[in-house]
């Protein structure tokens, strides 16, 4: 599990909401959280943001154990 995972479950955002607050489609976040496609900058961007993520970006898209 990535920690964008973690964090979005967390902060009570569904991927559907984190769609929205992106622009990014579902199936991507899903396809993203699932380790089957690594986000563009852009994307990480908009993610960090949506998610008001204030530490180094390329942590949350690391893999963590819960």
């Amino acid at each position: 599990m990535i920690a964008l995972t973690v964090v979005r479950k967390d902060k009570g955002v569904t991927q559907a909401g984190l769609s929205n607050l992106t622009g990014i489609a579902e199936p991507q976040i899903s396809a993203i959280e699932n380790k089957h496609i690594k986000p563009c900058d852009e994307w990480q961007a908009r993610i960090v943001k949506a998610l008001d993520w204030e530490r180094n970006p390329a942590e949350l898209f690391q893999d963590v154990s819960v």
